[in-house]
């Protein structure tokens, strides 16, 4: 309180408040601040969260979909064992 824009939401739960119905896209999802995980783990546990004024957004309608580069290296590298291989001319 005090503050210019003290009683605005969040981008994210003010998003999801005005499109309850919504396809949320975070991209690689790695690269995002740590606490971002701990809000994830709360819409994803409780299918709501609560905003900073108290506010609790339902999330239970939105579909969440994470990317990831992480592991990009490994899947290129050829695997051991009986995985397909390629010839030239089949």
């Amino acid at each position: 309180p005090g503050y210019v824009g003290f009683d605005q939401g969040g981008l994210l739960t003010d998003g999801v408040d005005q499109h309850p119905h919504c396809v949320l896209l975070l991209d690689e999802v790695e690269k995002a601040h740590p606490d971002l995980f701990n809000i994830l783990l709360q819409v994803m546990d409780h299918g709501k969260l609560t905003d900073h004024n108290g506010k609790q957004i339902d999330f239970r309608n939105v579909i969440l979909i994470m990317t990831t580069n992480a592991g990009a290296s490994d899947a290129q590298r050829a695997a051991i064992g009986f995985g397909s291989t390629k010839r030239e001319g089949c």
